[in-house]
């Protein structure tokens, strides 16, 4: 039995409630299942009840989770922006450089932006036309919509059934 919770509950309950959350999605924040301990596992309580059952692949995708959520904590850390690469890497130039090259892929990540690299635009520049588009999309919802008398919606001026 495990003293991790008020009423003991047992290891192979709490080792079957971890591997379907890990199953389901994983998460850092797994609790006791008593109804009213809800006690927060920490790491290494977790790792060891995976690991009482032998489930090395269970424990090493834990592992793997943890560590990039730790990652993922540093301001230096930056997921890739190609969506098949799936990682991500530390950049060691911090904001003097912007410009993350993958070492796998060779994709290109804005590291200001958190997007593929704006290729012929500099940051400021990239702000600047997005800006530019956000304001030129209010101009034309101000210019070409008004309140739908009924509801909160804008809509068309002109056809007065198209919701925006």
């Amino acid at each position: 039995m495990s003293s991790n919770s008020k009423n003991y509950i047992c290891d192979v309950c709490i080792y079957h409630r971890i591997e379907q959350t890990s199953q389901e999605m994983l998460t850092d924040d797994v609790r006791c299942p008593e109804l009213e301990c809800n006690r927060k596992y920490n790491y290494e309580t977790i790792k060891d009840i995976l690991r009482s059952d032998k489930n090395t692949k269970l424990v090493e995708r834990y592992n793997r989770f943890m560590c990039l959520h730790q990652l993922e904590q540093m301001d230096e850390y930056i997921w890739r922006s190609n969506p098949k690469c799936q990682m991500g890497q530390l950049n060691d130039g911090g904001d003097a450089n912007n410009v993350i090259v993958c070492t796998r892929c060779h994709t290109k990540t804005c590291f200001n932006h958190k997007t593929r690299w704006h290729t012929g635009l500099t940051c400021e520049q990239f702000d600047s036309k997005t800006d530019g588009d956000v304001k030129a999309s209010l101009r034309w919802t101000n210019q070409n919509t008004k309140t739908c008398p009924n509801c909160p919606y804008q809509i068309e001026k002109k056809t007065m059934d198209v919701i925006i």
